[in-house]
């Protein structure tokens, strides 16, 4: 009875020491050109069994993500001021642009600080020291993705649930953008803006028409402009 030299160290050892539980004598280097039997590991199946030796792979699951990224260009954020004379006279229209970085949807939002042109100032009767004013946002992404949409002034007041116009013009649909904005809260622009698409904040009024004549003084509102990431 001869023995072949098996395919690993361990099951080469099992056989070696099988001849040796036999009586025969352990091959020389010499003899091991005559080897014509193989030794098989345990576990395996000969040839010939219809079978054959098989290995069982288990699944190996890899997984990652890529976290989304969502915010105002490098040193293009929306930033900018209005100075008007007699804006209860002719009125104003000025546009800031901006550009949005955003790897999927995003929604943006407008606050206003006093829902409208105000000044803190005793009133006699008769006068007003509010004006009405509109927004409008013109959101653009990439591939010609854009939004727009229009609302008044004190519509963007914090708390505020719903949107009006009250001169129109500022474009786009009549859509609530109070902010601050979140991901379900804001104007949306549905696809990513990473190409540099310009965007833009509108600010717009007529000639004052209220009932109340406008108190002489300086008018102001500061309007906040949020982002955020959008599923």
């Amino acid at each position: 009875m001869s023995y072949a030299r098996n395919r690993s160290g361990t099951a080469f050892a099992a056989a070696l020491a099988a001849a040796a539980a036999l009586g025969l004598p352990l091959a020389t280097p010499a003899a091991a050109e005559d080897i014509s039997a193989t030794v098989y590991a345990p576990g395996d199946i000969p040839p010939g069994s219809g079978a054959g030796t098989s290995i069982t792979l288990t699944p190996i699951y890899v997984r990652a993500s890529v976290g989304g990224r969502c915010g105002f260009a490098e040193a293009q954020a929306p930033f900018g001021e209005v100075n008007q004379a007699n804006f209860d006279v002719t009125g104003f229209d000025a546009t800031f642009n901006f550009v949005l970085d955003c790897s999927g949807p995003a929604r943006v939002a407008v606050v206003s600080s006093n829902g409208g042109l105000y000044q803190d100032t005793s009133l006699p009767a008769g006068y007003a020291n509010i004006a009405p004013y509109d927004v409008g946002l013109a959101l653009a992404g990439d591939d010609g993705v854009t939004a727009a949409a229009s609302c008044d002034a004190a519509s963007l007041a914090a708390g505020s649930t719903s949107c009006s116009v009250a001169y129109g013009g500022a474009g786009g649909t009549q859509t609530n953008f109070t902010g601050p904005a979140d991901e379900d809260t804001g104007l949306l622009l549905d696809g990513p803006s990473t190409s540099g698409a310009v965007s833009s904040i509108r600010v717009l009024a007529g000639p004052y028409t209220g009932a109340s004549v406008l108190a002489s003084g300086t008018y102001n509102d500061i309007l906040t402009v949020t982002l955020s990431a959008s599923p």
